[in-house]
């Protein structure tokens, strides 16, 4: 659909009281449409400025990076981030939702390569940041992801659902929540009462984990994280047949007692969590508005974390200020990749290292031995620690920048679409395959964001699951009642 379309107006004719009524839904309609039309003209606007003026300023900021130019820059792009985030929110205020992870991602990179570039010594590369073009070239993988997310993500929503998975019925589905999250509360009270926590003993969740507890228990550490969806799903799902939600709310809080206690994480699986229950809440139409009252409680609950995050740290043994430079030096890593001689910034170093080369087991190691210090990056090894920022920054070292950013905006169209798929299994109340849709577009985001090639093998099972269970399940379940029969209806509107 072209973005510089007409208005669209209705011929002045007369007519009959008894068309009036018809009369005015169309002209509700069409207006819908003439507003939709200035919309996309709008954002079409905001796309040509990225693509013109964030590729100049790479080369402009080296050259003219004095602190007055980064403060004007720098506050100029938060200006034009709100007003393209706010053009997405009135075009898809679901779209802006299910894409918190990358947001979030970006957003966090474009914070600390801001503080980096007024000169901020890195303690772990060792470096000291000055302005190098890094803030801008995140500002155009932002851009473009969510450019390619959104395109998929909108034809997705848009399209019939004709073949849907096969469903299991209401009573059986929420048998399977409720033993899964007994089986994982149960397992973590014990575990908690035999083998401590990594917050009781002083020791990093790591140690704990892979040395403490016995080996064939570590994958409840996993099994614990990952239910959380099964209680975002049982809140939802109790608020849409309007019944008393007390238990899943108590559910969430013991949850997140075990995430910081026994588990001993720190943002990452906030983030997750987070992510989970903004995906099940659009799914059952009961997503939050963007408002003031979201972005109060949003910095509210990063204060919570950041401070739970902090004593949790302090409880191992380290110290605030390290902790608060690593918070605030996110992309360090991808600073060090733009200082690199222009034929790896344009064709990348080796393309191979991704997923391990020679002596290094993944892009990971590859690009972490790179820039850090060698006594620190075994040090990190030892401890099951390391770094942070992994993308955008070892795609660019490794492939180049236009390859980079090529392979990102077809992740990101690929995520839309999966995106969708799970907004809408979620929205026939088809759990199951809900799930399964929601574990390989996590694997994927982890694969992808954080470069962890752990994920891989799940990646690979998730995969073989779905395949199995929409194609081979169809004849092995049945619809447990002509209701939920009714239920499994086409989600066709366009998502607002």
């Amino acid at each position: 659909m072209s973005h510089r379309r007409k208005l669209i107006s209705i011929p002045k004719t007369d007519c009959s009281p008894a068309q009036q009524p018809s009369i005015q839904i169309m002209k509700k309609i069409i207006n819908k449409e003439n507003e939709r039309g200035k919309k996309n003209i709008a954002h079409y606007y905001y796309r040509i400025i990225a693509i013109i003026l964030f590729p100049l300023m790479i080369f402009l900021e080296p050259r003219l990076g004095s602190d007055g130019y980064l403060y004007f820059t720098y506050g100029a792009a938060v200006l034009y981030l709100f007003i393209y985030l706010r053009s997405h929110h009135k075009r898809s205020n679901t779209f802006l939702l299910v894409n918190f992870y990358q947001i979030y991602t970006f957003i966090g990179l474009l914070i600390s390569a801001a503080i980096i570039s007024f000169r901020v010594p890195m303690i772990e590369v060792g470096e000291t940041g000055k302005p190098n073009g890094l803030f801008w070239v995140l500002m155009i993988f932002l851009i473009a992801g969510l450019e390619c997310s959104h395109a998929s993500y909108s034809r997705s929503m848009s399209i019939n659902v004709r073949r849907p998975a096969p469903r299991l019925g209401r009573k059986t589905t929420k048998r399977i929540i409720a033993g899964t999250i007994a089986i994982s509360l149960t397992s973590a009270t014990l575990i908690l009462l035999k083998y401590s926590a990594p917050m009781f003993l002083g020791v990093d969740r790591v140690t704990f984990w892979t040395q403490i507890i016995p080996s064939p228990l570590s994958v409840f550490a996993s099994v614990i994280s990952q239910s959380f969806f099964f209680c975002a799903y049982l809140y939802f799902n109790q608020k849409h047949e309007k019944k008393n939600t007390a238990i899943p709310i108590i559910l969430i809080f013991v949850y997140i007692f075990f995430s910081i206690i026994l588990l001993g994480e720190k943002f990452s699986v906030y983030i997750i969590y987070l992510t989970m229950w903004l995906f099940v809440s659009v799914g059952f139409g009961a997503a939050p508005k963007i408002n003031i009252k979201f972005f109060i409680l949003g910095f509210l609950m990063l204060l919570a974390v950041i401070s739970l995050v902090i004593f949790s740290y302090v409880k191992e043994g380290k110290d605030e200020i390290f902790i608060l430079s690593r918070i605030a030096l996110q992309a360090q890593l991808m600073w060090s990749v733009m200082n690199e001689g222009s034929s790896i910034l344009l064709s990348g170093a080796n393309w191979q290292c991704f997923f391990g080369c020679g002596t290094f087991l993944s892009g990971e190691d590859y690009i972490s031995l790179r820039y850090l210090p060698t006594h620190l990056f075994h040090a990190y090894k030892e401890s099951g620690a390391g770094l942070t920022g992994f993308m955008p920054a070892l795609p660019v070292l490794l492939w180049g920048l236009p390859a980079a950013l090529l392979i990102h905006s077809l992740f990101s169209y690929f995520f839309g679409t999966i995106q969708a798929k799970i907004v809408k299994y979620i929205k026939m109340q088809n759990f199951i395959f809900a799930l399964l849709l929601w574990k390989f577009y996590l694997a994927g985001t982890i694969l992808w964001f954080a470069a962890k090639l752990i994920v891989i093998p799940g990646l690979v099972v998730v995969s073989i699951l779905l395949i199995l269970y929409k194609f081979i399940g169809r004849g092995l379940f049945t619809q447990s009642s002509s209701q939920d029969e009714t239920d499994q209806f086409v989600f066709t509107h366009q998502v607002k």
